[in-house]
C-alpha cells in the first residue's frame, strides 16, 4: 500500500550514516540522521521534487508506524513531516563528497 500525503507534507527516507571506522556503535547509541529523501509529496509541496536530499530538524515530523497492513514496511525509517519542517535542499553529490569539502565550499 502506499501512501499520498496531502497538502505541503512529504515523506522523507533517512539516509543511514556509514559505519564509523572499525568501532561498532549500538543502535541505541547512534544519533538519527538529519539528511534523508524525499520519497512521496503532497499537491501543495512545490519547491521540493521526488529523489531530492533534504536536511532537518531533529524533531521534525514523526515516525511512521509500519505495521504491513495500512503502511508498507517500505517506509521503514520515513518521516512525514510538513515542508516547513525541511531546512534546506542538499545540491550536488551529497555522498561523493567528504564533510570537509562541503564545509570549505561554504566558507
Amino acid at each position: 500500500m502506499t501512501l499520498e500525503p496531502v497538502g505541503e507534507r512529504i515523506i522523507v527516507k533517512r539516509l543511514m550514516e556509514n559505519e564509523r571506522g572499525k568501532l561498532i556503535i549500538p543502535n541505541q547509541l547512534k544519533e538519527a540522521s538529519l539528511v534523508g529523501r524525499v520519497v512521496a509529496k503532497g499537491p501543495d509541496a512545490t519547491w521540493v521534487e521526488v529523489g531530492e536530499i533534504v536536511l532537518f530538524g531533529r524533531y521534525a515530523g514523526f515516525k511512521l508506524p509500519v505495521d504491513g497492513k495500512y503502511i508498507a514496511a517500505a517506509y521503514e525509517d520515513c518521516l512525514l513531516m510538513n515542508c516547513e519542517d525541511v531546512i534546506s535542499k542538499v545540491c550536488g553529490d551529497a555522498e561523493a563528497a567528504p564533510k570537509e569539502e562541503a564545509l570549505a565550499a561554504h566558507g
